[in-house]
């Protein structure tokens, strides 16, 4: 009985172990999928910008609402975690 117990707790950790390993990949490509969208919208804001300048205008504007969004949420949950 002891052993079967064993197995099942061997087999929990294991569970466990690779819950942390996605949890590690899911915000990995979180952070390059944010990287990739800021550098296409600039891209983008560049490029349009020698012939609709109204367009690029509107690109740049979001890419600064991303970054304002960004700092604005990382500030909220470093104060958050300081709390607790």
């Amino acid at each position: 009985m002891e052993r079967i117990l064993q197995y099942l707790d061997d087999l929990e950790d294991a569970v466990y172990a690779l819950a942390l390993l996605s949890e590690t990949i899911r915000r990995i490509a979180a952070a390059v999928l944010r990287i990739a969208l800021v550098i296409a919208i600039g891209t983008g804001a560049l490029l349009t910008s020698v012939g609709h300048t109204v367009v690029s205008l509107v690109l740049l504007n979001a890419l600064v609402l991303v970054f304002l969004y960004r700092s604005l949420a990382r500030d909220h949950m470093l104060s958050a975690i300081a709390s607790n």
